[in-house]
């Protein structure tokens, strides 16, 4: 699963990053400032792209919540939507042909069990390659899958709500969990977020483990076990 994740850049970065142009990133552009432990129930920047090809940046609330459901309350269940049954959830399967986003990140945590005292260990899992070459910890801008939808209330305001997309993880990562967010290629953002696609097979066949060569993990201290924790450390091997 993916439960926590980071974000370590300003808003004028991730708008370059993904080639959305200063009026469509709009606030998210102007005042979102490094995330370094990014928790559910959050509001956090996604990439959607409009009817006529434009993308935009938006906050939106990590914890799905359907466009018919009564009440605006976001579950556990809901952060996550696993590949292999998204065509089949009734919270999902009719968002993947028409709300479909991505979910810009530069690394996520996982927990791996351990017999040590002190319970499960952290790890930060980042992808390495092949343009990060410095061994530095900040690492890319990448694009986990995700879903959105829209919540409206009876005074007709808009709950905006989003879920990321888990497959089984790639080898290399078995160790620490069975599942991990589906991170997309430069190639395959495009297609997801292209309005026009309407192939849910072709989409389907886009939610698989990131590349083993491309990606790795390194242990971090037990701070980022707190979503009240969100600080620069956290990041740092331990």
């Amino acid at each position: 699963m993916c439960g926590r994740y980071d974000l370590i850049v300003k808003g004028q970065v991730l708008a370059a990053r993904f080639g959305v142009t200063r009026e469509r990133a709009g606030e998210v552009g102007q005042s979102w400032q490094p995330g370094y432990n990014i928790a559910p129930s959050q509001l956090n920047p996604v990439v959607v792209t409009t009817a006529d090809q434009d993308k935009h940046l938006v906050r939106m609330k990590w914890g799905l919540v359907p466009g018919w459901a009564k009440e605006p309350k976001t579950s556990f269940s809901t952060i996550n939507a696993r590949a292999e049954t998204i065509t089949q959830k009734p919270a999902f399967r009719k968002l993947i042909t028409g709300k479909r986003c991505l979910v810009p990140a530069t690394g996520y945590y996982e927990w791996a069990i351990t017999h040590r005292a002190g319970g499960k260990q952290p790890y930060r899992v980042q992808v390495t390659g092949p343009d990060k070459r410095d061994g530095s910890h900040e690492g890319q801008i990448v694009a986990m899958a995700g879903l959105y939808d829209v919540w409206k209330g009876q005074d007709g305001d808009a709950l905006l709500t989003y879920t990321i997309i888990t497959t089984a993880a790639s080898p290399g990562l078995c160790q620490l969990h069975e599942r991990m967010p589906v991170i997309l290629s430069r190639e395959d953002e495009e297609a997801w977020l292209d309005p026009g696609m309407m192939d849910t097979e072709r989409l389907l066949g886009l939610l698989r483990p990131y590349p083993d060569t491309l990606i790795g993990a390194y242990r971090v201290g037990r701070g980022v076990n707190s979503p009240g924790n969100d600080r620069p450390e956290l990041i740092l091997a331990a």
